[in-house]
C-alpha cells in the first residue's frame, strides 16, 4: 500500500551552528524570557542568491523590499537538485578521515584532510539551510555528516554496499508488539545492530551517540537544512528508508511513513522492506 503525498516544509529547529551568544544582558533585563527568539536564530528561507543568509527576523521588518538577493518569485534556478544555486556536498571524493574518536574528534580530523570538510548550507545553499560538517569517511564509501543547526548526527543507508540490507518496519524502528509486522522482531533495532554498525561509521554508544531510526519530523528538519545538498544518493531517483513514525494502525494494515530523497513521503505497510537512515543524538 502506498499514499504518495508531498508535504511542505514549514517548520525548522535552531541549534549549535546559529544560536548568538546567550548572554545578552539587554534584552534579559528588557524582560524577555530568552535572549533570542526563534525568529532571530532561524535563517530566512526565502529563495535567495547564494552568498548571503539573512535571519528571519529579516522578515518581519515591515519594509517593502529585503536584500537584493531575496526574491518574493521565484526564478527557474529555484530548483530542488543539482541546481546551480546550491553547491553539492553529495558527489565530491573525500579523502577517508574520521575512523575513530568522538564526533568532535572525528570532525576535527575530517577538516584537516578535507578541504570541503564543511558544506556552509547558510552560504552555498538557496533556502535556509544549516551547515553541516563532515564526521567519518570510511574506506567503504560510508559518510557520516552533522547538521550543525540540529547537533543530529546522520548516518549512510543501510544500501550503500549491499543492495539486499533492507528491514520491515518492526525491525527498523525496535517495535516489538506482536501481529504487526509479518515477522518476528529480531531483537535489535536496526539503527542499534551490528548489521548497520559500517553505516554508522562504527560510532556507537562507546564514542557517545545514540543512535535511532528518526521520526517524521526529524527527517523535514533535516530536508529543510539540506540534506539533499550531503549525500550522493539523493535525488528523483533516490531508494526509500523506513521513518519510526506510525501512518495508520486503525482502519486496516498497519502502515508507516517512508521517504526518499525526491522529498515524496508514503505510506508502506510496515511488512514490506525497506533501507534505514539513521540518526544519532551526540552525548555533550
Amino acid at each position: 500500500m502506498k499514499v504518495l503525498l508531498l508535504f511542505s516544509l514549514i517548520v525548522a529547529g535552531c541549534g549549535p551552528g546559529l544560536a548568538p551568544p546567550r548572554g545578552d544582558k539587554a534584552a534579559v533585563n528588557a524582560g524577555r524570557l530568552f535572549p533570542f527568539s526563534f525568529i532571530e536564530v532561524m535563517t530566512s528561507t526565502m529563495h535567495h542568491t547564494p552568498g548571503i543568509s539573512l535571519p528571519l527576523a529579516s522578515e518581519h521588518t515591515g519594509a517593502a523590499t529585503l536584500s537584493g538577493a531575496y526574491r518574493l518569485v521565484p526564478t527557474l534556478a529555484d530548483v530542488d537538485f543539482v541546481a546551480a544555486s546550491a553547491a553539492h556536498a553529495g558527489g565530491t571524493t573525500f579523502s577517508e578521515c574520521g575512523t575513530t574518536g568522538t564526533v568532535r574528534e572525528r570532525a576535527e580530523h575530517c577538516a584537516t584532510v578535507n578541504a570541503s570538510a564543511l558544506w556552509a548550507g547558510t552560504v552555498l545553499g538557496n533556502m535556509g539551510e544549516s551547515n553541516w560538517r563532515l564526521v567519518s569517511k570510511m574506506n567503504t564509501n560510508v559518510e557520516i555528516w552533522q547538521d550543525l543547526r540540529t547537533g543530529l548526527v546522520w548516518s549512510d543507508y543501510s544500501g550503500k554496499n549491499d543492495s539486499n540490507k533492507k528491514f520491515n518496519w518492526c525491525d527498523a524502528s525496535g517495535y516489538a508488539g506482536t501481529g504487526v509486522c509479518m515477522t518476528t522482531f529480531s531483537g535489535s533495532p536496526a539503527c542499534n545492530a551490528a548489521a548497520t554498525l559500517v553505516e554508522r561509521g562504527g560510532l556507537d554508544e562507546a564514542a557517545g551517540v545514540y543512535w535511532r531510526l528518526p521520526t517524521l519530523s526529524d527527517y523535514k528538519l533535516a530536508d529543510i537544512d539540506g540534506i539533499k545538498y550531503i549525500f550522493d544518493e539523493l535525488g528523483p531517483a533516490a531508494p526509500t528508508y523506513w521513518l519510526s513514525t506510525v501512518f495508520d494502525y486503525i482502519s486496516g494494515p498497519v502502515t508507516a511513513w517512508s521517504v526518499n530523497g525526491a522529498h515524496e513521503y508514503s505510506s508502506e505497510d510496515v511488512g514490506e522492506t525497506s533501507f534505514v537512515r539513521c540518526v544519532g543524538r551526540v552525548s555533550p
